[in-house]
């Protein structure tokens, strides 16, 4: 099976706690993923001793154009995303994904939602 990228982004504790659950499994099967984090999401990451980056390091204006570029860099085959009500980090990867330049958006709510571009 061919080596995927993943990204993976949360901010809050709840979509944090989703999405790092599929981290490990991710990496067990050979995935390369890249985690990134916001607020409260960096404490919990860093807490089990997960690696992660700071998103405002990569994207510190936090504007689309922005993410757009910063996606365009990272090249992921997958975006792994929580939900935040408060912030548009999120919102912004997810549009990036529905340009048709990343093939597959997973944003992780009560439950799986897949769009592919």
């Amino acid at each position: 099976m061919k080596s995927r990228k993943i990204l993976v982004f949360s901010r809050d504790p709840g979509g944090t706690n989703a999405v790092m659950q599929l981290i490990t499994p991710l990496r067990t099967h050979g995935n390369e993923v890249v985690v990134y984090g916001k607020d409260a999401a960096l404490s919990i990451y860093r807490r089990f001793g997960m690696e992660c980056a700071d998103i405002r390091d990569a994207i510190p204006s936090g504007t689309q154009r922005e993410t757009n570029e910063f996606l365009q860099n990272e090249s992921p085959d997958l975006i792994v995303t929580g939900t935040s009500s408060e912030d548009f980090t999120e919102r912004h990867l997810w549009q990036a994904a529905t340009t048709g330049v990343f093939p597959a958006l997973l944003c992780w709510t009560s439950g799986p939602i897949i769009a592919s571009a």
